[in-house]
């Protein structure tokens, strides 16, 4: 008896360790059809789904509700991850935790980059990653279901911690708070103020 349950967890580990859990993303305003390796599911608009993938190669067929095919591949399963159905943009955004005054000291940490452009958009002196691949391996903490948190605990061992999530490129705008090229030079302080506690409050 003993021997046969030992055996039965070895196969379903065996199994487990064959597959990997992703993500499909439907960031769009219209329902995909999606079929992994002959298996169909139907990702709403503006929905998530996560489905079990067999490690290795998969074919990913997505169509859209107007029958347009929007990705036919070959994909290589090797994590867990999201799989970009739509070939949409995404950003994988790192930053690091620490007190206020050893910031310049750990941001060093991160892979800084000069100027990351997103559409019309600049971003300077930012860990910016954009990507569009159909499947993305994962390699953030928060997914695009959770906010970047405001402050995270840090070990009493620890002096900093660099936290990453992932977003749609569409968000980033609003995430950022950016302003491009908007001209302040006319607005009292007050005004500014006044704007950007707008923005953050919306």
């Amino acid at each position: 008896m003993i021997k046969k349950i030992i055996s039965i967890l070895s196969v379903v580990l065996l199994l487990a360790s064959c597959s990997h859990e992703v993500l499909i993303d439907n960031p769009t305003n219209n329902d995909v059809k999606v079929i992994v390796k002959g298996k169909e599911v139907l990702v709403k608009a503006n929905s998530t789904q996560k489905i079990k993938v067999a490690k290795g190669l998969n074919s990913i067929l997505s169509i859209a509700s107007s029958g347009d095919t929007l990705v036919n591949e070959n994909v290589e399963i090797f994590n867990e991850g999201l799989l970009n159905v739509t070939k949409s943009n995404y950003a994988i955004w790192k930053d690091v935790f620490c007190e206020e005054a050893d910031y310049e000291r750990y941001k060093a940490k991160l892979n800084l980059k000069d100027t990351v452009v997103v559409g019309e958009l600049e971003f300077v002196d930012i860990d910016l990653v954009l990507l569009n691949d159909v499947f993305i391996a994962k390699t953030w903490d928060l997914g695009i279901d959770k906010n970047m948190p405001e402050s995270v605990e840090i070990a009493e061992d620890e002096k900093f911690k660099i936290v990453s999530k992932i977003y749609h490129v569409a968000e980033l705008k609003e995430v950022f708070n950016y302003y491009g090229d908007y001209d302040f030079t006319n607005l009292t302080e007050e005004e500014i103020n006044k704007l950007i506690n707008n923005r953050e409050n919306n």
